[in-house]
């Protein structure tokens, strides 16, 4: 199986029919004008140095040579390989709140934009420990399954908004729920839940199944984004500000963070609260509780792409290259006298 790392070089083989459509035109305009001095039988002999041949063939191997290095430059791999990896540390799942109102600006550039630069933040520092994501707002969805691709698991953080989730609301039992089913049975007595959210709660179960967690040996630290005082909800059309959310009383909506429930939840689930004004120094405050954790070694399979098979393109685009320079535009006394490139009954056979 051939794959390559950067696909999007293949752009620069667009310049090739270009290269061969200026070749064209130049070798008319040539012609034309060398037929303003002499009939086509006796420009061999009143232009003995031109060949026509050899200035297609340097084309032709410059083209070659061009086309091969861009191939080079796309990095060709063979094979893929599955290296079984194995890892000491706990397994974290981060409950992400996308509702409408983590779109609030009373943390800029929004309380959801922070929290995933926080995340990223968190991924680049883990070291061993496995991780998955859950989004949720009335619904809650698996994002990312328990992994050690902190590469994939960032990429895929980056993209996340409240367009994940169908049903809006915030359901804060939902997203528990599905945060502990997305760790694996065996290694419960080592998981931890990192909840983030302004903690506005549309259902009320979450404290219970806050409590059936500790039970299980599943710690949930929360994080508390926003303000407490309140602020409304914009909303935007093309990059451009057109008012704030309003209720079906046409009543502007005003979000506050919950700091109690979060509170409470962290204190049922074994774990701390912090107030996440600054995302990244609360994660921060977190991820040294999950370190104090009792860590379990796990064996993971991780597919790696294949080994680079550029090597040998580009040594032949390397000769092709230097031939295409050693290679004259005038002609030998051997092209000279034969030009596959000129029709037959154009040569002027020499006495």
């Amino acid at each position: 199986m051939i794959s390559f790392s950067n696909s999007y070089m293949f752009w620069g083989l667009l310049a090739v029919p270009i290269w061969i459509l200026l070749l064209l035109l130049f070798l008319r305009w040539k012609k034309k004008s060398m037929l303003k001095f002499a009939s086509a039988p006796l420009q061999n002999t009143m232009f003995p140095q031109f060949s026509r041949g050899k200035i297609i063939a340097k084309h032709i191997l410059f083209i070659i040579s061009y086309s091969l290095l861009i191939i080079v430059l796309a990095r060709p791999r063979l094979g893929m390989k599955v290296q079984e990896v194995k890892t000491e540390g706990a397994d974290i799942v981060i409950a992400l709140d996308v509702s409408n109102s983590m779109l609030a600006e009373d943390i800029k550039p929004n309380r959801l934009e922070r929290a995933k630069q926080a995340i990223s933040v968190l991924l680049d520092q883990l070291k061993g420990d496995r991780i998955g994501i859950v989004v949720f707002a009335g619904t809650a969805r698996k994002q990312v399954p328990i992994t050690i691709d902190y590469a994939t698991a960032k990429m895929t953080v980056q993209t996340i908004s409240p367009d994940d989730v169908n049903t809006q609301g915030t359901s804060l039992s939902a997203a528990l729920e599905m945060a502990i089913n997305t760790l694996p049975e065996e290694r419960k007595g080592s998981g931890a839940i990192i909840l983030i959210s302004d903690g506005e709660d549309h259902e009320g179960q979450a404290l219970e199944i806050a409590q059936k967690a500790r039970e299980k040996q599943i710690y949930i630290h929360t994080v508390g984004i926003g303000s407490p005082q309140g602020v409304p909800i914009p909303v935007y059309e093309n990059g451009q500000l057109k008012g704030y959310k309003t209720d079906k009383n046409n009543q502007t909506v005003i979000t506050k963070l919950n700091e109690a429930m979060l509170q409470q939840l962290a204190a049922t689930g074994g774990g701390i609260y912090v107030k996440g004004n600054n995302p990244t120094t609360a994660l921060d405050q977190i991820k040294k509780e999950i370190d104090r954790m009792e860590k379990q070694v796990v064996a993971m399979k991780r597919h790696e792409e294949g080994e680079d098979r550029f090597q040998w393109i580009l040594i032949f685009a390397i000769l092709l290259l230097g031939i295409e320079i050693m290679l004259g535009e005038k002609a030998s006394g051997l092209m000279s006298r034969i030009d596959m490139f000129t029709p037959k009954q154009t040569q002027i056979k020499k006495k």
